[in-house]
């Protein structure tokens, strides 16, 4: 049984959804969904492109230090735009865990 988070930050649940029909405004297709386990904190950006996941997490790590918090876990799917060199190595850079739900079990990252 896995415990539950007891600080912000701890675990961060992440997904990519779209393409949209329809586009967003400003031409967007994509969202970027992110969600902290403890504080049910969410975050959603608009993206034109999944290969603009990288500047997201980037952005995202930003702000929660700002605001005094340092992210220890992400969980996402298995999908290509977290499983790139260029998003490793921010997840390699800032010391996160990266854990990755089982593919078609959308339970295991039900958070998100």
């Amino acid at each position: 049984m896995q415990h539950k988070p007891s600080y912000p930050g701890q675990l961060v649940h992440a997904n990519v959804c779209g393409p949209t029909p329809e586009m967003f405004l400003g031409g967007n297709r994509y969202f970027f969904a992110f969600k902290d386990d403890c504080s049910k904190y969410r975050t959603v950006y608009l993206i034109k492109e999944k290969s603009e996941v990288k500047e997201m997490l980037s952005r995202l790590l930003s702000e929660m230090k700002n605001a005094g918090y340092m992210l220890k876990e992400l969980l996402t799917d298995g999908g290509g735009e977290f499983g790139n060199s260029e998003v490793h190595q921010i997840i390699q850079k800032e010391g996160l865990s990266h854990r990755i739900s089982m593919p078609y079990t959308p339970e295991q990252n039900r958070v998100i």
